[in-house]
């Protein structure tokens, strides 16, 4: 059967509430095509039912008032300008735009790579002497990026401080995939969870279970 029909089956299923026959016809639409994103977006629906990540987000906002906010991997802007008015915005990526709305706080963006970012110590004139109260980790899609990000964040937090992770729960094999195959891309990301869980017995990490792909939250970091 042809994948786009397929994948109407599964809107289909999914608008009247069969979970289960919906997850069978996305399934079945990305086998006949692997990287069909509408099949990809619909199956990650059903996994992942809940609030999305920008809704989180903005409720980690709302009830952290953080005094400072860094956000690594800004693209279209409509995850930095949930930052609540009184909280200095920081959005680092090599093409930041904010579409969607303007900020209603304070930003500043950097139009460059977070690896240069952290290398000229960009961060430690922005800050002065006051800690990193919250940061999301959303650039490259790669364990290893995903990983020194957090590291780097690392060094500018306190006890307080909260780090997010977006994409640490993988929808399939096509979309976990290092380089990206798909339109629906979440990278190995997820592996920077189990390094931390492994590795980092002192930090707490949680994942919630966020539409479409997940966002762990990683706190206690030690004075910077």
């Amino acid at each position: 059967m042809d994948a786009d029909l397929l994948a109407t089956l599964g809107d289909t299923a999914l608008d009247g509430g069969d979970s289960a026959a919906a997850e069978e016809h996305y399934t079945q639409a990305l086998r006949a095509s692997p990287g069909l994103l509408r099949a990809h977006v619909g199956l990650a629906k059903v996994r992942l039912p809940g609030r999305g990540y920008l809704w989180w987000l903005q409720r980690l906002h709302d009830t952290l008032r953080p005094a400072t906010y860094l956000e690594i991997g800004v693209s279209r802007g409509e995850s930095l300008t949930q930052a609540r008015a009184g909280t200095p915005a920081i959005g680092v990526g090599p093409l930041p735009r904010i579409l969607p709305r303007p900020p209603v706080t304070e930003t500043c963006l950097f139009p460059e790579a977070s690896d240069d970012f952290f290398a000229r110590r960009a961060l430690d004139r922005v800050l002065g002497e006051r800690p990193l109260d919250f940061g999301f980790v959303d650039g490259l899609h790669q364990f290893e990026q995903a990983l020194r990000d957090l590291l780097n964040l690392e060094a500018y937090c306190g006890p307080r401080s909260l780090i997010a992770i977006h994409d640490t729960l993988p929808l399939d094999e096509l979309s976990q995939r290092p380089v990206c195959c798909s339109g629906f891309w979440t990278g190995d990301v997820w592996r920077t969870v189990l390094c931390l869980k492994t590795l980092r017995p002192d930090l707490d990490v949680f994942t919630i279970h966020a539409y479409p792909s997940g966002l762990t939250l990683v706190q206690g970091f030690g004075p910077p």
